[in-house]
């Protein structure tokens, strides 16, 4: 289609085409290290590279006599590279190789 000034609008590219590879997040959230407690939520950002938070809980809310209402805050976050291979996944940290280049 074309507008007015010569911009030509494109369909959107439905998002079951975009990524041709499964979404590995809920298997890396079961995978990755962990500490007692952590909650873990994964979500894919590109075709095998996954953004991954680490959510602990927060005691400051107990402290303050809060007990009834559960808070957790971010005690890491990273980009990762996955992919399945003979049944395994490969993770590969890019947050790492990133800081490593800087």
């Amino acid at each position: 289609m074309e507008r007015e000034n010569n911009v030509i609008d494109t369909p959107l590219k439905s998002p079951t085409s975009v990524h041709r590879t499964p979404d590995l997040s809920a298997e890396i959230a079961r995978t990755v290290q962990k500490q007692p407690g952590d909650r873990i939520k994964c979500r894919r950002v590109a075709a095998n590279t996954y953004r991954c938070n680490w959510f602990a809980p927060e005691h400051a809310a107990e402290d303050q006599g809060l007990c009834f209402l559960d808070t957790y805050r971010i005690r890491d976050s990273r980009f990762l590279r996955v992919q399945k291979t003979n049944g395994q996944l490969v993770i590969e940290d890019l947050t790492l190789a990133t800081a490593r280049n800087n």
